[in-house]
């Protein structure tokens, strides 16, 4: 194809890759699909070349032979970028705001039907918000390393709540209010959430 090529038309590059959609001056520009050579599709928006703007990108899984995750959002210079969902190989479900391939912002992740998160995201890792777990019990606080860390209340199915203090996981600091109105202090991890 002659580098100043404008139109649409199909593609064969020398790596392998396949593309059919739109090009200005010999590059993808506009709405076109890519077939890449590890048999990723990308179905979207192109300009200059670049994944950009709103397109549905399904990964291969060469070992399953498969395609195992699904993103269908917005993409910036060919990264996810802005709002989005993905869904994951296991069928979890992240949909809410992406910054350079990573979930940041608002977003919901759903585990499973009854399992899920809702909060705000830095850097791909929960830092703020409410967990519902398959039980019955949820969680409202702060998050480190994908644990319930810092200030927050777990609500327990029963009606019982502890607010205080988490570390790791675990309660460390705080109280429980029985559905009865008793409370039980804790100082220092003494009872698992």
């Amino acid at each position: 194809m002659t580098e100043k090529f404008t139109g649409i038309a199909s593609h064969t590059y020398e790596d392998g890759r396949e593309y059919t959609g739109e090009f200005v001056n010999g590059l993808p520009h506009g709405k076109g699909r890519m077939l890449f050579t590890n048999m990723d599709i990308y179905d979207g928006e192109w300009e200059k070349g670049v994944m950009n703007g709103k397109g549905v990108y399904d990964r291969h899984d060469a070992e399953r032979d498969r395609y195992a995750e699904q993103y269908d959002g917005e993409f910036h210079n060919g990264v996810k970028q802005g709002l989005g969902r993905l869904q994951y190989a296991d069928k979890s479900v992240y949909e809410g705001q992406w910054q350079n391939n990573m979930r940041t912002g608002v977003g919901t992740y759903w585990i499973s039907e009854a399992e899920y998160f809702h909060g705000f995201w830095k850097f791909d890792e929960p830092i703020r918000g409410i967990f519902h777990l398959k039980n019955g019990d949820w969680y409202d606080g702060t998050f480190k390393n994908n644990k319930f860390d810092g200030y927050g209340r777990y609500y327990y199915a029963n009606g019982d709540f502890f607010d205080g203090e988490f570390s790791e996981g675990k309660p460390i600091k705080g109280m429980i209010v029985h559905l009865d109105c008793t409370v039980s202090k804790i100082d220092g991890y003494e009872h698992g959430v």
